[in-house]
């Protein structure tokens, strides 16, 4: 049964959200999260991540049942531990982001039925690509291969998402317009990081399609983000939650503001809009 603020589900993104600067769940987080899920509360995590980079935070995030992950490309029941759905992206993507990374430099990680794939002579170097904040992730947590180009024009290999991280702001762009005319939603990440994932397929379209397998209505439904590939969850959500580091876009389209990732503001958002 909701409260009386109406509110039963929150989908929470992770990196700026969710997470602290240093990439942790604090404890004011952890306590909150705890308090939700002993309300009955039902608890998201909306994230660009795949199910294989959550490895380390499971404990953390024990009382987190779904989680929305690579963008919306894969809804996966943490509980269970089994994928509720997906969507691939068109057998066409991969090679043309293969072609468009070689020209600009880049780095792709791929994302391959939950699982993240990386060139093994790229992970070492990421802060070339403004990444290396996630070097100990990728570390931990990726398959890594040998040549990541050959692993995207391999015919035989379904790709859910992919991310291409390039050297400046510039080359993101000269990236995007080169690969405009296929059917794909671009987002864009950190400083120079540009997210792929099939036409039409984002964090709210994956917050909708939850609800639906869920029976929970979308107007009771909080959904908090600090980004650009935050906004479709935060339309589709019945409350917008901008954190107190998001983006100018992302506090100007949300109906409320919480605290920064340094002071616990996803702690904040649960406590007043879904406890």
């Amino acid at each position: 049964m909701a409260t009386s603020n109406g509110y039963d589900l929150i989908a929470l993104d992770m990196d700026g959200t969710l997470l602290d600067p240093e990439k942790s769940v604090t404890d004011g987080v952890a306590q909150a999260l705890e308090q939700a899920a002993r309300a009955g509360k039902t608890i998201v995590l909306a994230t660009g991540r795949c199910v294989s980079e959550l490895a380390p935070y499971r404990d953390a995030l024990a009382p987190v049942r779904y989680a929305i992950c690579e963008s919306g490309a894969l809804l996966y029941d943490l509980g269970e531990e089994r994928v509720l759905a997906s969507w691939a992206l068109p057998p066409e993507v991969a090679p043309a982001v293969a072609r468009e990374a070689a020209a600009e430099g880049a780095m792709v990680q791929g994302m391959s039925r939950g699982i993240g794939i990386a060139q093994r002579s790229h992970v070492p170097h990421m802060d070339r690509w403004k990444m290396g904040i996630y070097r100990p992730l990728y570390e931990e947590t990726a398959t890594l291969v040998d040549d990541m180009n050959a692993e995207l024009n391999d015919p035989g290999r379904s790709w859910e998402k992919l991310n291409v991280f390039h050297l400046t702001p510039e080359s993101r762009e000269r990236g995007r317009e080169a690969l405009r005319s296929l059917p794909v939603v671009f987002a864009y990440m950190e400083e120079t990081s540009l997210e792929i994932t099939a036409e039409g397929i984002d964090k709210g379209r994956g917050l909708l399609e939850l609800c639906r397998i869920l029976g929970i209505d979308p107007a009771r439904t909080v959904g908090v983000g600090d980004g650009a590939n935050d906004e479709p969850l935060l339309q589709a959500a019945g409350l917008a939650v901008a954190m107190g580091n998001a983006t100018p876009e992302i506090a100007e389209m949300a109906d409320a503001t919480v605290a920064d990732t340094a002071r616990d503001g996803a702690a904040e958002a649960i406590r007043r809009f879904l406890l």
